[in-house]
């Protein structure tokens, strides 16, 4: 039972932190130019710059984006023409946006700024890591 829970806790961040909001579009375009990853000057300082508080609007943003993602791709995925595709790419991103928006205490330039920080930051990932550990141990507990 705690490795299933490790397992899980482990694919939720890496899921949570490589999920910025227009990471759908990014797998319908086919060439990697298309957006380019910019990398914030002060990366090694990203963990101490975002608050608790943020990193949990973050957390409560992610499971919401992660579930449409997830369905998203799965339309995308059987999608039959490119214009059919490009309709489901701009509706997940729409749901995907408002998703962030309606998470308390975050918006989505915040949450794509801590999605691409953690993926470089070992620092702010192990944050995260400690705080979806800790959601996860209060769900189990209660």
């Amino acid at each position: 039972m705690m490795t299933t829970s490790n397992l899980l806790r482990s694919a939720v961040i890496l899921g949570l932190t490589a999920a910025p909001v227009a990471t759908l579009a990014q797998t319908a375009a086919p060439a990697d130019e298309a957006a380019p990853m910019t990398a914030a000057p002060a990366e090694e300082t990203a963990a101490a710059t975002f608050t608790d508080a943020q990193l949990d609007s973050f957390l409560t943003a992610a499971e919401s984006v992660n579930e449409l993602r997830k369905d998203y791709s799965e339309q995308l995925a059987s999608a039959e023409t490119d214009e059919d595709k490009q309709a489901i790419v701009n509706e997940a991103n729409r749901e995907m946006s408002a998703a962030v928006e309606e998470a308390e205490g975050i918006d989505v330039k915040t949450y794509n700024e801590i999605s691409v920080a953690a993926q470089s930051d070992q620092a702010l990932n192990e944050r995260i890591m400690a705080m979806v550990k800790e959601r996860s141990d209060g769900m189990q507990g209660g």
